[in-house]
């Protein structure tokens, strides 16, 4: 697990990296729930990519969204 803010929100990522695809390449994973105020809904983050520099890229992504 990696701490986070998401949304403005903190949460923590959960990290794992899956069995090589057909192609021998491994997949980085990387999920949130985050518990928007008032506790009625859940936003679910979900990503995998092929490296770590990809997976930190998507994170930043992540990481700068914001609620509208």
């Amino acid at each position: 697990m990696r701490r986070a803010v998401l949304f403005g929100l903190d949460t923590q990522w959960y990290v794992w990296e899956g069995p090589p695809i057909p192609a021998n390449v491994r997949l980085f994973h990387q999920e949130a729930h985050v518990r928007l105020p008032g506790g009625q809904l859940i936003r679910h983050v979900f990503f995998y990519a092929i490296s770590q520099p990809e997976s930190m890229d998507f994170q930043r992504m992540a990481e700068s969204a914001t609620l509208p």
